[in-house]
């Protein structure tokens, strides 16, 4: 039998259109929908044309919004759409997405991206997390933080679940006995 608290949050969860998600002992969504929702949204922020528009960009952003950049900067909401809105074009993508609810309406998402600069061909490499918050029936970002890393070799094992799975594992049944 359920306990209680397993039952509130799965009221919480339908409520915040995570229906039928289940976590696993390391805390990760496995939801395709989920997966496909966040994934379709840091998509959407690494797109070009909607860096470039700062209404978009506004949009995604929470009003608390602020980032850690590679840099070591750390940039507010405005400073961001700012910044952004006078991006040098690159092409971006992202793999190894990972999902994690923190809350009924929070989720951490991590993943690492690519983002390529279209006239040189020069690549920066980057592991992501970002901090969606649900706000008015629309998901937003709260805090990002990108860290930059060396390219992953062709064929070199290492994903983000492999790099950070048994941590994330310890922690959750260090803090669940």
């Amino acid at each position: 039998m359920p306990s209680l608290r397993y039952e509130i949050l799965e009221l919480c969860v339908d409520g915040c259109l995570l229906a039928s998600t289940r976590r696993s002992m390391d805390g990760c969504c496995y939801n395709p929908r989920m997966l496909d929702l966040f994934r379709d949204l840091e998509e959407k922020l690494l797109r070009q044309e909607t860096r470039n528009s700062s209404g978009e960009v506004a949009t995604l952003l929470h009003p608390d919004f602020f980032e850690f950049g590679g840099s070591g900067t750390v940039w507010d909401r405005q400073q961001t759409i700012d910044r952004l809105a006078h991006e040098h074009p690159m092409e971006r993508s992202l793999t190894d997405l990972t999902v994690r609810s923190l809350a009924a309406d929070v989720t951490l998402v991590t993943y690492r991206a690519v983002a390529r600069d279209l006239a040189s061909g020069n690549e920066w490499h980057s592991l992501r997390s970002s901090i969606w918050k649900l706000t008015d029936g629309r998901w937003q970002v709260i805090f990002h933080q990108g860290t930059p890393t060396p390219a992953l070799l062709r064929g070199q094992a290492g994903t983000i679940e492999a790099d950070i799975g048994n941590t994330c594992r310890a922690g959750f049944l260090e803090d669940h006995r």
